[in-house]
């Protein structure tokens, strides 16, 4: 699977199941949108967030920004960093850094241990 079908999926998926507000109070679409909606461009990130292009990390806050202002529909019109401080959330491309720095952080030290430990273990063999 390539990157842009990735990528297509997310936007298929985004545009499909961000629930209308149908009378839903704002605090369990809020919820709703961050436990099962908004942990689909997580999946897998730091394999393909450096991957996407700018117009692509556009859409893919837009359409965040879209389920905000379904959630907070007083939103519309306010810039989107306004929008993310009411709805307390952070961007999507904050959200894939942290991830691939937290990520790529565990790497480093789980391969600092493990060539640590190793050469520890060859000590006592010889």
């Amino acid at each position: 699977m390539d990157l842009s079908t990735v990528y297509d999926f997310l936007l298929v998926f985004y545009n499909n199941f961000v629930p209308k507000r149908a009378g839903v109070p704002y605090k369990q679409l809020l919820h709703f949108y961050t436990v099962v909606i908004r942990p689909v461009p997580k999946y897998a990130a730091p394999a393909w967030h450096h991957l996407i292009n700018r117009t692509q990390a556009q859409h893919l806050e837009s359409v965040q920004k879209r389920a905000i202002h379904i959630i907070f529909n007083f939103t519309h019109g306010i810039s989107y960093p306004n929008v993310l401080f009411v709805a307390q959330l952070e961007s999507l491309e904050t959200r894939r850094n942290n991830l691939s720095r937290s990520f790529f952080s565990r790497c480093l030290q789980t391969n600092l241990l493990s060539s640590s430990s190793h050469s520890t273990s060859q000590r006592y063999l010889l």
